[in-house]
């Protein structure tokens, strides 16, 4: 694909490439055929997030988009029956090209509090003891000041996917919810890199060539499409303390980083900011599509606790490995396919779901009946026992979503 695109979003909630399904909107889609400058724009607000209907909100810190058509009501408002709206925890996904010059305002309106805008090196550290505490910065803006405003610009590094977040108080801002995805993309978009791997190259020139990702019917597959939203998701997990660390902070109390990571017990366990059943419903967390559909999901742990993603009814791609021996990950020079994966605090993994045929599905193809009005669904869990609950509660709670097979191959 030789065409360059732009996009940026302004909608509140970690979802790549919103529109259709994702039930969020393409904000502004420019063809350039060059590296160009982008202007992108943030404020740092407390926010009140629901996590069940009819239950108290949880008071978190949020980077909530300045930019065109963002979300036009004030999150520390919200009813705790918002469920509907997009979470404004975690920040919007920042999507950019490989190469852009980046002009980032970020405004602070939390007047508690010194903030800051930092980008985690990709890869991150995976063993190392301090990975918790002290992730390792790609890039950082200067402190902001309560109820002011930095502008501050960067080059967009190379493609693939990286954490913001608010370095200051580390890791107490993250876990309150200062963070996001961001997202970079390369000028040839035949896979998600700007130099993949000729293994990674292989599988996305497979997925429409090769005969194990030929359909059912034998048609061949459709080619991954960088630009389509729906065959781009972003899954970003967090963690939540709200009786050690949310509340204390909501009633002015202080706490020092060494004070969090002794305490730290969370109740809940969030993808995208929702958990359990809103989680699993949630269409921005839950991809969609028919047999032959490859989809691209983006996995990020800002939370301080380890997940462990495993999902039925297919095996996923992945196309980053890391290697114990010096800490770093690395994209895949050999390809295995996973039904779990490990995603260890701050870690990043991409993964392809190559939407190939359920093989316990019996009898194929299934009646049409079968698939009912939204499609047929298969879970996503984490394997993290604990994970799966939310405040005591039992499983299915936590973080949790489903995939969606809408039906056979289209052609």
């Amino acid at each position: 694909m030789n065409r360059r695109k732009f996009i940026y979003y302004g909608l509140t909630g970690a979802t790549l490439l919103g529109g259709g399904a994702l039930n969020l909107s393409w904000l502004r889609l420019l063809p350039r055929a060059v590296a160009a400058s982008t202007s992108l724009s943030l404020a740092v607000e407390e926010v009140m997030v629901p996590m069940f209907h009819n239950s108290p909100p949880i008071y978190m810190w949020a980077f909530k988009s300045q930019m065109p058509h963002g979300p036009t009501y004030t999150a520390i408002d919200l009813a705790t029956d918002s469920l509907d709206l997009p979470p404004p925890v975690p920040g919007p996904v920042l999507t950019v090209y490989e190469g852009d010059r980046v002009y980032l305002s970020v405004t602070n309106n939390h007047a508690g509090a010194d903030h800051g805008f930092a980008i985690a090196k990709r890869p991150l550290p995976k063993l190392n003891p301090e990975a918790l505490t002290e992730p390792e910065i790609l890039i950082e803006g200067p402190i902001i000041s309560p109820m002011s405003q930095v502008d501050f610009s960067f080059e967009a590094p190379a493609a693939g996917t990286y954490l913001y977040f608010d370095p200051l108080n580390n890791p107490i801002n993250r876990i309150m919810g200062l963070h996001g995805a961001l997202v970079v993309l390369p000028a040839d978009g035949s896979t998600p890199y700007s130099n993949p791997t000729p293994a990674i190259q292989r599988l996305f020139s497979d997925l429409y060539e090769a005969e194990p990702f030929y359909t059912p019917d034998g048609s061949p597959g459709k080619a991954w499409d960088m630009l389509n939203p729906k065959r781009n998701y972003v899954w970003l997990f967090n963690d939540i303390d709200d009786i050690h660390v949310n509340t204390p902070l909501k009633n002015g109390v202080k706490l020092s980083p060494n004070q969090v990571m002794d305490t730290f017990l969370p109740r809940y366990f969030t993808i995208n900011g929702r958990t359990g059943f809103p989680c699993a419903h949630a269409k921005e967390n839950a991809p969609r599509g028919h047999i032959g559909e490859p989809v691209l999901i983006r996995c990020l742990n800002a939370g301080l606790a380890s997940h462990s993603p495993h999902i039925h009814g297919n095996h996923v791609y992945e196309l980053i490995n890391q290697l114990h021996t010096d800490l770093q990950l690395r994209l895949a020079e050999n390809i295995v396919e996973l039904d779990t994966w490990e995603l260890s605090p701050l870690v990043i993994k991409d993964v392809l779901h190559a939407y190939r045929k359920p093989p316990d599905i019996f009898p194929w193809p299934p009646d049409p009946g079968q698939y009912g009005l939204e499609g047929m669904r298969f879970p996503m869990h984490c394997h993290i026992e604990m994970s799966q609950t939310a405040a005591g509660g039992n499983y299915p709670q936590g973080a949790i979503t489903d995939w969606v097979l809408l039906g056979p191959h289209q052609t």
